[in-house]
Order: structure tokens, then C-alpha cells, then sequence
């Protein structure tokens, strides 16, 4: 059968940040005119900045709280057209409402679905989770970001599941960054660090902020790309701690020619919080990270981490330990370029938007051959 001529494949998100446009464009070039992405439109800052329309892609309306922070319903996903034999690929989540009824739909009319989502994050709570683990029973198939959490479903909840379970190995496009990125060799490099992502509490930037305050890091500077609601609370602590001088700020943007200006110069990547796509980011740079030591209070992504393999962990909210592991790391030139390399690999071969258009067309393939 012609590829083109075969049933649609439709995607449906809650919105169309910038580092998922690749994702979904490489998606339609495997997937020719019989794929289509429905969203809404979302500010989420230079996330969301974009000018060049795609032919794939299909607003919906905006999403209208029914119970705010409770849950929510996405008008116009009901007109989606679905018909027999098309497969139905959602972001997985239960406060959204119209997603669940989408799904109901779709079985009704024999369409093919499958589930887009974390099997548990930093923001998960045990209600939710098993909440989820409930709703996803509606599906054919499930999609996780990682194969780490295919893993733990298997090991746990989805023991005695069956059905076709795969994962993305969430990442981000790295063909812009291998055309800026530097060769990484960490003597060559000011004792700096980076720093990517919203600025927001999940960050825990102030963490790290006032562990530039310790004497031990003294000529250690944070370089800062990104922006967010706690900036100035941040901007306000440094000052405090009399650490303004080794904290830069770059703002938000997601023009990888700029990031790089920074990323280029710096030794190791930080994040104190709950890491996610910005590990992926910095790795891709072939930065060795320092990130907390708790897999449950993390993204996903954390999988692409391995302690002593791409870079070392400190205690969740230790100030003291992570002061201790940035004095230890920062200066240790073997042991980083040793990480670099391999934080290279990871991210070049293992998570980004190539594999993870590959995986999900697989998934498909897989759901269109089962008997």
C-alpha cells in the first residue's frame, strides 16, 4: 500500500513549543500528508515564537479551565476526524478532560490509540499517578519518554501488561548545536558554568547561587540562559550574598548561535531542581553535569544522566554537598573531558528528535501489523 494513501496519523497536544517543532516535523516527513498535529495556541515565551506555519500543523482553540488547576478542556479537538483503521496519539494526562472523551471516541470508531506520556515526574503526585495508570487503560498502545520508564512500568504497575509499550527517549534537535557547538577540552575553559532553562522554582537556581557565596568557589562564575518569574528574586539574592559579580545574566532564547556563545565557554552544566530537556541541552554540547541524586524528583530525562559517567550528583537540597562536588569536579580536567565525551555520545545517538520520530513511527507500524 502507498504510504501516502494509508490511514491518518493524528496527534493531539495541549501545545507546540519550539523544541518539539523538529520532533514533529521530522514525524511528518516519514509520515507524509496522512500526518496532522492538533494543538493550542500557547504563550510560553520565545518558546512560542515563531513565524513559519507548517503544513502539518492544526490549531485548535485556546485551553479553557473547567475547574482551574483542577482540570481543563481543549475546544475543537471533538471535530478532530477520525475514522477506522487511523491511529490517535495523545499527550497523556488527566486533567484534561477533552483528551479522555477524544479517546472514548476514538474506540467507538475503531481508531487506533496510544498514550504520550511520563510514567512519573518531578511534579507527580501518588493520586494522580495512579490515576494515570488507571486512564491509561484506554489505549492500545502506551509511549513513554524514556526507556528507563518502559522498565520501571514493567517492574511495576504494568506487570501483567501486554499491550505494545515503547518510549521516544525524549531529546531535542542536535543538528543546530553540532554546527556551533566547540570541542570540549576542559583546561582550555574558564572555570565557568552553565546554567539553561525557565527560570522558575522548580529550578532551585538559588541553590546554586548561594553555593557561589562559599569562598571555595571563588573566580566560579554562573552563566544564566534563560528567563523566568524568579529571576528577580534571584537577581535580589545574589546582591545579597554579594556574589552579582559572578552570576550572568543572558535572558531567554531559543537562537542556538547565541546559546552557544555561552555554552562554548563553559566547564560543567548545573541544575540544582528538577532537570529535564535542559540536561539533554547541555549534553549535546558534550557539558558534564552536576544534578541532584533523586530519580523520583526529577523529569524523565534524568535517564540520560549516569553518576561517574557524564558527570556526578550531589544530595537533593544539600547545599553543603553540592558545593563539595563543584569544588571536587570543576578543576579535575581528566575526569571532565571523560564525561564530555560521553554526554556526547548520549545526547548525539541516544536522545534526540531523529530516534524519536523513529520510535514512534516503529510504535505505529508495530499497532498497524498486530493482528
Amino acid at each position: 500500500m502507498n504510504l501516502q494513501s494509508r490511514p491518518r496519523v493524528i496527534f493531539c497536544q495541549p501545545a507546540l513549543p519550539a523544541y518539539r517543532v523538529d520532533f514533529f516535523d521530522r514525524l511528518a516527513k516519514l509520515l507524509g500528508q496522512r500526518f496532522a498535529l492538533y494543538y493550542s495556541p500557547t504563550d510560553m515565551g520565545v518558546l512560542t515564537q515563531r513565524t513559519q506555519p507548517f503544513h502539518w500543523e492544526r490549531p485548535v482553540g485556546l485551553m479553557q479551565p473547567l475547574i482551574p488547576g483542577v482540570i481543563e478542556w481543549q475546544p475543537g479537538v471533538m471535530s478532530v476526524p477520525m475514522q477506522r483503521g487511523d491511529t490517535l496519539i495523545v499527550c497523556g494526562g488527566p486533567r484534561t478532560v477533552s483528551t479522555l472523551v477524544l479517546l472514548l471516541k476514538a474506540r467507538l470508531r475503531r481508531v487506533k490509540t496510544i498514550w504520550f506520556g511520563h510514567y512519573w515526574s518531578s511534579t507527580s503526585k501518588s493520586y494522580r499517578f495512579y490515576l494515570r495508570m488507571m486512564l491509561m487503560k484506554l489505549v492500545h498502545a502506551v509511549l513513554f519518554y524514556t526507556d528507563q520508564e518502559v522498565e520501571e512500568y514493567r517492574d511495576g504497575f504494568g506487570h501483567n501488561d501486554r499491550r505494545p509499550l515503547s518510549a521516544v527517549n525524549n531529546g531535542i534537535n542536535v543538528e543546530p548545536i553540532a554546527e556551533v557547538r566547540l570541542p570540549y577540552r576542559a583546561e582550555d575553559r574558564p572555570r565557568d558554568i552553565l546554567l539553561i532553562g525557565r527560570i522558575q522554582e522548580k529550578c532551585q537556581a538559588d541553590l546554586l547561587i548561594k553555593a557561589l557565596a562559599d569562598p571555595r568557589l571563588t573566580g566560579v562564575r554562573l552563566q544564566i540562559v534563560g528567563d523566568g518569574p524568579a529571576r528577580p528574586e534571584l537577581e535580589l539574592l545574589a546582591e545579597r550574598l554579594q556574589v552579582s559579580d559572578a552570576v550572568v545574566w543572558h535572558g531567554g532564547t531559543s537562537d542556538e548561535a547565541e546559546i552557544a556563545k555561552v555554552a562554548n565557554g563553559c566547564r560543567l552544566f548545573i541544575y540544582p531542581g528538577a532537570v529535564g530537556l535542559s540536561l539533554i541541552h547541555a549534553m549535546a554540547y558534550g557539558l558534564p553535569a552536576i544534578v541532584n541524586n533523586d530519580r523520583w524528583g526529577n523529569m524523565p530525562e534524568i535517564t540520560a544522566f549516569e553518576e561517574g559517567s557524564t558527570g556526578v550528583a550531589f544530595a537533593r537540597n544539600d547545599k553543603a554537598d553540592l558545593i563539595e562536588k563543584i569544588v571536587v569536579a570543576i578543576d579535575d580536567a581528566e575526569s571532565l573531558d571523560r564525561w564530555s565525551d560521553e554526554a556526547l555520545r548520549r545526547a548525539h545517538h541516544l536522545y534526540n528528535t531523529c530516534g524519536m520520530a523513529d520510535r514512534v513511527v516503529s510504535l505505529i507500524n508495530q499497532l498497524d501489523n498486530a493482528k
